[in-house]
């Protein structure tokens, strides 16, 4: 961890000397997108590649969308008496 640490802390020192000396844009822009691009290609691979991954990953989307569903099911539930007693009418109260 102490490794990684060094080498974004040298990232970013050499980040800020070059913004110093050289005018580059929107380049590390570019280069970010594209890195981020290329991660998400090489993870997708291995987890096509990868059976028990794959399957795993099947599972836990069923386990998301049973917790957000459940979510959205409570905060409506929740939200009419709540409505009800701070939106009431004068004439009701």
């Amino acid at each position: 961890m102490l490794t990684v640490t060094i080498i974004l802390f040298a990232g970013i020192l050499f980040g800020f000397f070059v913004k110093k000396l050289i005018d580059t844009g929107s380049l590390p822009d570019k280069v970010v997108t594209a890195l981020i691009v290329f991660l998400l290609f090489v993870m997708g691979y291995s987890i096509g590649s990868n059976k028990i991954m794959a399957i795993r990953l099947i599972t836990a989307g069923k386990n998301a969308l049973l917790i957000s569903l459940a979510t959205v099911i409570v905060s409506i539930v929740i939200s009419f008496p709540v409505y009800k007693y701070f939106f009431r009418d004068e004439d009701e109260a």
